[in-house]
């Protein structure tokens, strides 16, 4: 559905995010610190004489986000013709840049999965739904911008941080969250009703916390308004649409549809006439389907 999203109603909240964002961050009395191995890669990524083994050695130490990348290695969205096992292997095969975000996302990731029975989101169904965005964010990006080098996978793995952080520390507050939106009022519009903030904002919060990239946190306060990103706002609408066509058309972070309606503002953003923004989410379904990602029949 092309629709202009909740922008009116959230535009003050997702300035000024209010009371009821602080109230329940002060609840949070013991927030992960960025993940040492997250810390390592970044450290190996800006150290100029470092190599890609160094990379493999760091990845390998973490049985977990080395089964991640030769699970999404292996995956239809790389096209794969034959399983790769090891790490090496992966790199050759995705590139240096994929593995490096995919264990950057999985390190921040995991740390908020959530203990058996106190979670009211699927973990592995946020994952998944974050890489395939963080994917075909990218092949938006290149569809449109042949020689740009923006690159969107790592945004696209944490745009969606706030659902982990809400799933593992409130999930009581969360389900009520769930129930409205069960109703058919979209996600978004059920968290400021149920919570008054949004998982967007207390993302941005974990990306404060974090001292993640303003890109990043850009990305992930925007990414339901990205007409109202300061940064990055090509990059935000990119990622908008992503996540809008896979939650749509394939799997979203919810088992019920989350109702997320396209921003308007996106075809301003990216140049594009409403017939376009059509004819790419067209484009990117086929993609998918090729790959062997099932539609959504809802």
């Amino acid at each position: 559905m092309f629709l202009e999203g909740s922008k009116a109603a959230m535009e003050d909240d997702t300035k000024h995010p209010g009371e009821a964002l602080r109230i329940a961050v002060q609840k949070i009395s013991n927030l992960p610190t960025i993940p040492v191995l997250a810390q390592e890669i970044i450290d190996t990524i800006n150290n100029e004489n470092a190599d890609v083994r160094k990379l493999e050695d760091i990845v390998s130490r973490d049985p977990i986000i080395s089964a991640k990348i030769l699970s999404h290695a292996n995956s239809a969205l790389f096209g794969v013709s034959h399983a790769t096992t090891t790490v090496a292997g992966a790199i050759a095969r995705i590139g240096l840049n994929n593995v490096k975000n995919i264990a950057l996302g999985v390190s921040m990731m995991t740390i908020f999965d959530s203990p058996r029975g106190a979670k009211v989101l699927d973990y592995e169904r946020i994952f998944n739904h974050s890489l395939a965005v963080g994917a075909t964010a990218e092949f938006i990006m290149r569809s449109l911008y042949p020689n740009s080098t923006e690159a969107l996978f790592f945004d696209g793995i944490l745009h969606d941080m706030g659902l982990l952080v809400l799933n593992r520390y409130f999930p009581e507050l969360y389900s009520n969250v769930i129930i409205k939106n069960k109703t058919g009022i979209p996600l978004v519009d059920a968290e400021m009703q149920a919570m008054g903030f949004t998982h967007a904002q207390i993302g941005m919060w974990l990306a404060e916390n974090w001292k993640l990239p303003d890109g990043i946190a850009s990305t992930i306060l925007n990414h339901h308004t990205p007409a109202m990103a300061a940064i990055g706002r090509e990059k935000v609408a990119v990622i908008h649409l992503a996540d809008f066509i896979i939650s749509g058309n394939f799997f979203a972070v919810t088992r019920k549809s989350p109702n997320y309606m396209l921003d308007l503002a996106v075809s301003d953003i990216l140049g594009l006439p409403d017939n376009k923004i059509e004819e790419l989410t067209a484009k990117v379904t086929a993609y998918m389907i090729s790959k062997g990602f099932e539609i959504n029949r809802k």
